[in-house]
């Protein structure tokens, strides 16, 4: 169907969208080719499409090239896997099947049935990919791009790049807001706040700027944010996560769905699908029925009846609209009826007890910079929150002030976060506490991590290749985790500590020359076969409970000055969720930790989608720490992403089941606009 579609579609220096003819949709927007055919039309367009052996959707019509050998270094090409990832998944919750191939694997054949390209990070193209992508694009194919640094590439598709830029400040890059040549159906703006750009620039005759910057103020800045041509579409920046979801979901649809317009049907039928479902049930009728049900009384339930109202509106529009094929349209609308059934939802919920703890993650990057936390700090106490974690320093990195880590750079250029956080937070009543990572070396530069490795100081795999962990049997480690916690606490005033990564990074470490002498010498017996007999038979059990002690006793010893240092301090660690199997694969017994008084709260992380597994999680934890556990509910964890109603569906589940409270990873902008405003209508709110 890509012949079909070559010269319909596209025409060089026209608004992409499909063949500019004057089909529009009730909002006055023009709609794609395919939606302006009439029904029979249709049927004689996709009949001609089986015909000719082709179908509407398949996993070839869509390619993602994962950055691979296009990255100049493995954490780079770490970073590209998982922003390939996360617009596979994109494209999955629109209803859009596609195929993914790496930079080294692309070939002609790879785009054989291909009618778009996705590059979302590929910064410096290799000769043979740039001339593969080159035949793409005159075969008929389209690209989209994601901040690329390959001028080569950007001169083909008739633009020019400019600069790589540093925001410099917080909130410089925070929405894209398209502009009148941006493509039919897509979101006037869309939340995708950037640190990092390298902007495209239009040449002003084959290409144009589809959507500029705005600031976090609504000031619209000059770097252009994503540009335009016959080719396809170039963003100056990667596709965040979470900011913006909904939105980044329709802007995609309408990106793609104006580069080929035979992916409508599948988008508005998914679309359609799943709109007001809120992804937690089977229709939008299942999910009106849960909130007649529990949207009894006025006040907020009365709220919750009036928004359903609105939303059977909606729906019945959505409908009307799949019905004549105009599937943009009910993309759009399907957005709309979403926001409202999650108000509707969220209204239907009772609040908590009154003394529930209610905190969040925040860490650097995606959490508030410095400047931030007056809005941030206001949002939560607003909210209903109590407690926020601050995550301030790795044994490689500090994001504070800090004598004995090296601090990160940005602390000196935007200031110190958890010095703003504590003023912020506790002027509104919001108690801070300092989030360390105790051994992995978050952030550590490649010197520190090579110095260390030198010096036998990390942890070693059973085949003798180290991780950038500090090893815990180490006395050296142990004074420089603990000489770090002890500076902070003497440095700020902060409530609560709070210790994550007090672990071995997996079941088969540490196998280093240091373990292997501290483990025979509480042995009082010498290991021939090291380590190959820590991994069998009644040495098994004796080393797992060798690497406990090694754990348990700096939570201990932290625990011990940092009462000393700061009484009332409230102890806290974020913990594997499943006991107690974590105990013996990564050394963290954690209910040994709270009965022997070390620990005062413990936040495990049940980072799942599964309702039923989340249940038998956090009953499970409350047996065993009975009113000492705070819930950890993954909103945006690399193991889940929940939508404001599955929130506070797991929020109702860790009340159910009695827990002490919950705490929500992480702060960042979509916890901060789509969620936190949904939570105070119902599950926080003060009646």
């Amino acid at each position: 169907m890509h012949n079909m579609l070559e010269n319909t579609v596209f025409r060089p220096r026209s608004s992409l969208g499909g063949e500019q003819r004057e089909a529009r949709s009730e909002s006055g927007r023009k709609r794609p080719f395919f939606n302006s055919l009439g029904p029979v039309a249709k049927y004689v367009f996709i009949a001609a499409a089986c015909l000719t052996g082709q179908t509407w959707l398949c996993s070839g019509d869509i390619v993602v090239v994962r950055g691979t050998v296009s990255c100049p270094n493995a954490a780079e090409r770490s970073a590209a896997a998982a922003i390939a990832g996360r617009w596979e998944r994109f494209l999955g919750e629109i209803g859009l099947k596609c195929g993914t191939v790496s930079d080294e694997s692309f070939r002609a054949s790879s785009l054989a049935s291909a009618k778009v390209a996705v590059l979302p990070y590929n910064p410096n193209l290799s000769d043979s990919e740039l001339s593969e992508l080159r035949n793409f694009l005159v075969r008929g194919g389209r690209l989209i791009v994601c901040y690329s640094s390959d001028a080569d590439l950007a001169g083909t598709m008739g633009l020019k790049l400019g600069p790589y830029m540093a925001s410099g400040r917080a909130g410089r890059w925070e929405t894209c807001r398209f502009l009148q040549r941006a493509p039919p159906y897509v979101p006037e703006r869309v939340r995708q706040p950037a640190r990092n750009i390298r902007p495209p620039v239009p040449d002003g005759r084959s290409s144009w700027t589809v959507a500029a910057w705005e600031d976090s103020n609504g000031a619209v800045q000059p770097e252009s944010a994503c540009v335009g041509s016959q080719w396809g579409y170039w963003f100056s920046h990667v596709l965040p996560d979470d900011p913006d979801a909904g939105r980044t979901r329709q802007m995609i649809a309408a990106m793609i769905g104006s580069l080929d317009s035979g992916v409508w049907p599948a988008v508005g039928r998914r679309a359609g699908e799943r709109a007001g479902t809120m992804d937690m049930f089977d229709s939008f009728d299942a999910a009106r029925r849960w909130i007649v049900g529990n949207a009894q009384g006025a006040g907020p339930a009365g709220r919750a009846r009036a928004l359903l109202a609105e939303a059977d509106m909606l729906h019945e529009a959505l409908l009307r609209l799949a019905e004549r094929g105009d599937y943009g349209a009910a993309m759009e609308m399907a957005g709309r009826l979403d926001a409202i059934v999650f108000d509707a939802h969220a209204a239907a919920c009772s609040p908590g007890r009154s003394d529930e703890f209610r905190a969040v993650w925040s860490r650097p990057g995606a959490g508030p910079e410095a400047s931030e936390w007056d809005r941030a700090a206001a949002l939560l106490a607003r909210t209903g929150f109590t407690d926020v974690f601050v995550y301030s320093l790795s044994p490689g990195l500090a994001w504070c002030v800090s004598g004995e880590v090296p601090v990160s750079p940005g602390v000196k250029g935007s200031g110190d976060p958890l010095d703003a956080a504590i003023r912020s937070c506790r002027a509104r009543g919001l108690r801070i506490h300092a989030w360390i990572s105790c051994f992995n070396l978050e952030g550590a530069g490649e010197s520190m991590i090579a110095d260390l490795r030198k010096n036998g100081r990390l942890q070693v795999g059973e085949n003798g290749a180290s991780l950038p962990w500090l090893c815990p049997s180490q006395e050296r480690n142990i004074v420089a985790i603990k000489d770090a916690a002890r500076d902070l606490l003497r440095r700020y005033e902060v409530d609560g500590l709070h210790l994550d990564y007090i672990r071995y990074e997996n079941n088969r470490v540490c196998c280093c020359a240091r373990c292997r002498q501290a483990f025979e010498a509480a042995l009082g017996r010498r290991i021939s076969d090291w380590p190959g007999e820590l991994f069998r038979g009644e040495t098994r059990r004796e080393y797992l409970a060798w690497r406990r002690r090694q754990i348990e006793t700096l939570v201990r010893d932290i625990s011990t000055f940092a009462r000393r240092e700061r009484p009332g301090i409230v102890i806290s660690a974020a913990v594997f969720g499943k006991y107690p199997t974590c105990a013996d694969s990564v050394g963290q017994d954690w209910a040994a930790w709270i009965r022997g008084g070390y620990l005062d709260l413990v936040c495990p992380m049940d980072y799942t989608q599964d309702m039923g597994r989340f249940d038998e999680y956090v009953a499970l934890q409350e047996r065993v720490a009975p009113g000492r556990v705070v819930a950890g509910i993954g909103v945006s964890a690399r193991e889940s992403r929940l939508n404001p109603a599955q929130v506070i569906e797991q929020i109702r589940i860790a009340r159910r089941a009695g827990v002490k409270g919950f705490a929500l990873f992480e702060l960042n902008r979509n916890l901060m606009n789509e969620v936190l405003p949904r939570l105070v209508l119902g599950p926080t709110r003060r009646d």
